[in-house]
């Protein structure tokens, strides 16, 4: 089975060109807008990362990994911001990169939280 990237961005352009890019590389990619909807899609379909903003209106990324760390456990996570508004609470969770984020580095990062996972579990 592939593996799945839940993408969690409150700004639309940056979500979809998140998800084009994460296609084009192999992914499955699902996405939400904010952190009740991603957990909503959580608890439907199995996912291997989280890749979430940190600054959102409502739930934070960071209050949204705090819900997956205990929720969905073995989901990896990984941050995206364009401030330091809460990057400080992210790092101990997942690792950060600072928008706007290379392509490269976006799928590096990705593919390093999946490689720890058997092979068996999912390819890209």
């Amino acid at each position: 089975m592939p593996c799945t990237v839940l993408v969690v961005e409150d700004d639309d352009i940056v979500r979809d060109s998140t998800e084009t890019l994460l296609s084009s590389a192999g992914f499955d990619v699902l996405v939400a807008s904010n952190g009740d909807e991603a957990l909503s899609l959580l608890e439907e379909t199995e996912v291997q990362v989280l890749l979430t903003d940190v600054v959102m209106p409502g739930m934070s990324g960071t209050e949204l990994a705090v819900q997956v760390r205990v929720r969905f456990p073995a989901i990896k996570i990984a941050f995206m911001t364009g401030s330091n508004s809460g990057a400080a609470e992210a790092a101990p969770l997942g690792p950060l990169m600072i928008k706007p984020i290379r392509a490269g580095e976006m799928i590096d990062e990705v593919t390093r939280l999946l490689t720890a996972r058997p092979i068996s579990e999912c390819y890209i």
